[in-house]
């Protein structure tokens, strides 16, 4: 029997599977993604405290998740979603699985400026690779900008894959706060921390 659900995933209300009607109703989430805040907002100018407040929800909602043995697999700013007030719910699970039945990722799963290495080589993953992607999404809190955009998502699939970048969060700390020292976006499975 499940735990209730905490208050950082997104609400499941009801779902329709008669066809040719499938849908998924979920609660309503007034401030829209996580990503269409940040395209609103000049480039290293959100407030140190709501990247905080931010980061701890999403790592709040993923912790639930992995304590459930699930993977997201598809962590990004536009699978976050606000509430007016700047509440956070994970959300989009439609490629989640349980970290015991997923195995490799043969074929395409997740979005490519969100992947891990691992997932972009199809090799066997964990959890780790979600906190990969939160690497990236708080990279994007304290930017304000788009993971890679200077390339096309499959140019950065394959230079993350290649080991030829990384979103290096350390470069984005306001002065005056210590980055962790803490890596979420090495290459390294085992080398990443956990959310």
């Amino acid at each position: 029997d499940l735990p209730s659900q905490p208050i950082f995933t997104l609400k499941f209300v009801a779902a329709c599977k008669k066809p040719p009607v499938f849908c998924i109703i979920t609660e309503y989430m007034a401030g829209g993604s996580l990503r269409k805040y940040l395209h609103q907002q000049e480039p290293h100018s959100v407030p140190i405290e709501l990247v905080l407040k931010l980061a701890l929800d999403i790592a709040r909602g993923m912790s639930y998740l992995h304590s459930q043995g699930i993977l997201h697999r598809d962590l990004k700013s536009e699978n976050v979603l606000l509430g007016e007030d700047m509440s956070v719910k994970v959300a989009d699970f439609g490629i989640s699985c349980l970290e015991s039945q997923c195995g490799s990722g043969k074929g395409f799963t997740g979005t490519y400026r969100w992947m891990a290495p691992e997932m972009i080589k199809e090799k066997t993953h964990t959890r780790k690779v979600d906190v990969y992607s939160f690497g990236i999404v708080l990279w994007e809190i304290l930017t304000a900008l788009v993971p890679f955009s200077e390339m096309t998502p499959e140019q950065a699939a394959i230079a993350v894959a290649l080991k030829e970048c990384e979103a290096t969060v350390a470069c984005f700390v306001p002065c005056g706060h210590e980055p962790s020292d803490i890596s979420v976006l090495g290459d390294k499975p085992r080398k990443k921390a956990s959310v």
